[in-house]
C-alpha cells in the first residue's frame, strides 16, 4: 500500500518532524501494548509497528516537498485496505503536519 502526501517543511524540517512524531508515538503505543521500531537509512525511515498480534512495516521516505508512505499489510488486514490506508493517511497528515 503506497501513499503520499505534500508539505512545506523543507527535508531536514520534515525529518525532524518525524522523528518528533515517532518518539511521541512510542509512549502512546506503549500505553496500549503495542511497540515500534525504527531505522534511519538517509532520508528514508524503516519501520515496523506491532500492535495487538499484526505487525505493519513499511518504509516513509522525505522528500523535500512530500511524505511518500509505503506499508506492507498483514493478510488479515489487506482485506480493510481502502480503510486502512485512509486512516493511515489521516494520522500521517495530522502527526507530521500539525502546527
Amino acid at each position: 500500500m503506497k501513499t503520499s502526501f505534500k508539505h512545506n517543511l523543507g527535508k531536514a524540517g520534515a525529518v525532524e518532524r518525524v522523528k518528533q512524531a515517532v518518539q511521541g508515538a512510542q509512549g502512546q503505543l506503549a500505553e496500549h501494548g503495542a511497540s515500534i521500531t525504527q531505522e534511519w537509512q538517509g532520508d528514508m525511515l524503516a519501520f515496523t509497528l506491532d500492535a495487538k498480534g499484526q505487525k505493519l512495516s513499511g518504509t516513509l521516505r522525505v522528500t523535500e516537498d512530500s511524505f511518500d508512505l509505503e506499508v506492507k499489510l498483514p493478510l488479515a488486514l489487506r482485506l480493510f485496505e481502502g480503510k486502512v490506508q485512509k486512516m493511515l493517511q489521516e494520522a500521517a497528515q495530522q502527526a507530521l503536519l500539525k502546527a
